[in-house]
């Protein structure tokens, strides 16, 4: 279980505003707190159906099964995805 260095136990969905005060966020205040994201819904959506795909299959798995199901979960959710693209550094 993680804790804070006060020793309170982390929850998710808990933050920190400035006053050092804890309080829940909701997620529309996470989305409200980047309207500027020029990608802002699509990269809502594919996290999403990312935890989709990991609340499905759970942990333990080799990394290639992980990428081959959320391709496919992408694709049935109607976005185009492509894997393993070579990235020029």
């Amino acid at each position: 279980m993680n804790t804070d260095r006060e020793g309170r136990t982390a929850s998710k969905g808990w933050i920190r505003v400035g006053n050092g005060e804890e309080r829940r966020e909701t997620i529309d205040e996470r989305r409200q707190a980047r309207p500027g994201l020029r990608y802002g819904e699509l990269t809502q959506k594919v996290i999403g159906i990312f935890y989709q795909v990991y609340r499905e299959l759970g942990h333990g798995f080799l990394e290639s099964v992980y990428e081959a199901a959320l391709d496919i979960a992408l694709r049935e959710a109607g976005l185009q995805a492509e894997r393993q693209i070579p990235v020029a550094v």
